[in-house]
């Protein structure tokens, strides 16, 4: 049962160190004159995912799950067109869900290190949980925002706390990595 919740958090590691190194990376090396773009593109991508979802809403069966992939989409409808009307609301949505990202995983990751990898016998759990904790504060401080970045600045800052996100997430795969394959070679 460890080793089995150890493989999803390996996977889930590994997916989430390429989406932040992307956005990351992105954040960082676009430019502020192209921003309108990168906002007019994330704009109609949600907006097309909307009507993607309505359509399979109309196909569907109309189970449980059918209404809450519907209801997502609606929502994700109507950020699509704030964000395509707005300028400043994709500026707000992107400092509210780049300061909020670090929180989540920050404490994902400590309780993962605390829970798993402390359990499975690895050593630096207590590090992985450190770093966590460093990541939780960079979103607080994200969430506060104590200095007055410009969008530029922010984009930057939001950047870089999301390649460090990945960074983070890349030592919990590297410590937990072991694990799994001691636990093929035992079985």
């Amino acid at each position: 049962m460890l080793f089995e919740q150890l493989s999803k958090i390996k996977r889930n590691a590994v997916m989430t160190v390429i989406v932040l190194v992307t956005i990351g990376i992105l954040l960082l090396a676009i430019p502020v004159e192209n921003t309108t773009v990168f906002e007019t593109v994330a704009g109609f991508a949600l907006l097309i995912l909307c009507c993607v979802r309505i359509f399979e809403f109309i196909g569907g069966k109309g189970y449980l799950i059918d209404y809450i992939r519907l209801g997502i989409a609606l929502l994700a409808g109507v950020v699509g067109l704030l964000i395509l009307l707005s300028h400043e609301f994709f500026i707000t949505l992107l400092s509210l869900i780049s300061s909020l990202l670090p929180i989540v995983m920050g404490i994902y990751g400590i309780f993962h290190a605390y829970i798993f990898v402390r359990r499975s016998g690895r050593k630096g759990w207590m590090i992985l949980a450190a770093l966590s904790f460093v990541m939780i504060i960079f979103g607080l401080f994200l969430l506060t925002n104590p200095f007055s970045f410009d969008y530029a600045g922010r984009m930057k800052v939001n950047g870089g706390i999301l390649i460090y996100s990945s960074i983070l997430e890349a030592l919990s795969l590297i410590w937990i990595l072991p694990a799994g394959r001691k636990d093929k070679d035992n079985g």
